[in-house]
């Protein structure tokens, strides 16, 4: 897959992230946001540490993308997910 593409896919991956993160209880269910966020922890460790490593650096790119609070959070990703 291209470079390109995976910016692409992390970025997604990265809005989505933050939408379970930073959602109110009315438009997500804490729990249910906390068990995909779980999964999507569980298949990070399912990959190969390259590509881990790949992902922890493009969400470390968008990080100044996004306001403050949202890409402290960000930094935050790779070890909370088991990326590094």
């Amino acid at each position: 897959m291209s470079q390109h593409c995976n910016r692409f896919l992390v970025k997604s991956l990265l809005d989505v992230i933050l939408f379970i993160e930073f959602s109110d209880q009315e438009h997500l269910d804490e729990d249910h946001g906390v068990e995909l966020l779980e999964k999507i922890a569980y298949n990070f460790s399912l990959m190969e540490e390259s590509f881990r490593q790949e992902i922890s650096n493009i969400f470390l790119d968008f990080a100044e993308e996004y306001s403050s609070k949202e890409s402290e959070f960000i930094r935050s990703l790779p070890d909370s997910l088991g990326l590094t």
